[in-house]
């Protein structure tokens, strides 16, 4: 196998990492439908909130603070469904009835897959994604120098972007 070869299957594969776990997380989702008690807000760079119901014990929480999380207005949401029915996603594999926080899922669809993107980014996913991404930039940095194509270009500059947001700048 060439050294192109193998720069552009890498290449691939990569790209489709992300979005083959969300779509595969998007259907492991089911709606839930409760009526807000409390809303709390977090203490972090970008702040995340958690939420109680009246049906279910536990908290609600979803920590993916990421920079895409400043496109989401789950704050605005949460603080005027506070006494209010609010409808969101979680994982099917969340059991409900148990007091253990529980992380949610989008509270509008619009903001659904971003929550699945850091959902499916955990910190030990998010470590080797990012050494993964790193190390794609550099096979394809030269790449670039030694065969002049476009392909490796754009494959770097959508690199670089997965860096970033895997590492929430």
């Amino acid at each position: 196998m060439s050294f192109k070869t193998f720069v552009i299957l890498m290449s691939v594969v990569g790209i489709f990492y992300i979005p083959g776990k969300i779509l595969i997380s998007n259907n492991a989702l089911k709606q839930v439908s409760a009526t807000v008690t409390e809303v709390r807000k977090s203490g972090n760079r970008v702040a995340y909130f958690m939420f109680e119901t009246k049906e279910y014990p536990g908290i609600f929480y979803n920590s993916g603070n990421g920079m895409l999380s400043y496109f989401k207005d789950d704050q605005a949401i949460l603080n005027t469904s506070i006494n209010k029915k609010l409808t969101f996603f979680i994982n099917e594999s969340e059991t409900l009835e148990s007091g253990e926080d529980k992380f949610y899922i989008a509270l509008k669809t619009k903001s659904k897959w971003t929550d699945l993107f850091y959902y499916n980014i955990k910190s030990f996913t998010k470590f080797f994604f990012s050494l993964f991404c790193l190390f794609l930039l550099i096979i394809n940095t030269i790449a670039i120098y030694r065969y002049k194509m476009k392909l490796f270009e754009i494959t770097f500059m959508v690199y670089l972007v997965l860096f970033f947001l895997v590492l929430g700048f």
